[in-house]
């Protein structure tokens, strides 16, 4: 079976692209959460900020998800690795759930991949996009 490809803006491509590399020497205990995101990177399409759609998790989104085993639901901040807190609910992307959540959309189920077993979570809800808020703030300005 094929993989869907993902969306991901021009910015953030080339952000993450770059961590990943640096980190991937650095950080030899992330290799497989890094070589993950690498390979969701890799199978990114690549948009424009105002034409990322509405519905698709980018980075500084808040989702909500449910674990389709348990029925909870969990919010999220998808942020870079140096503002991850999981306490304060921000998810880092190169964590699995991160990875897994990146570039996706809403009714999306993910998989995810974690040292405690593999995880069948749905994509609810985006609370916040960036992209969706600064259109909606350009088109309120026009």
């Amino acid at each position: 079976m094929k993989a869907r490809s993902i969306y991901i803006t021009v910015e953030d491509m080339a952000r993450l692209s770059e961590y990943v590399r640096v980190a991937r020497a650095r950080y030899q205990e992330d290799i497989t959460y890094l070589n993950a995101l690498r390979e969701e990177l890799d199978r990114a399409v690549v948009v424009l900020p105002e034409r990322m759609p509405a519905d698709i998790v980018t980075m500084h989104s808040q989702v909500l998800l449910r674990d389709l085993a348990s029925g909870e639901e969990t919010q999220y901040v998808m942020v870079f690795p140096e503002n991850a807190d999981i306490l304060e609910g921000r998810i880092s992307v190169v964590s699995p759930i991160g990875a897994a959540m990146l570039g996706r959309k809403v009714g999306d189920t993910i998989r995810v991949h974690a040292p405690a077993g593999t995880r069948r979570m749905r994509i609810e809800r985006l609370l916040f996009q960036p992209e969706a808020a600064a259109m909606l703030s350009r088109e309120a300005c026009a």
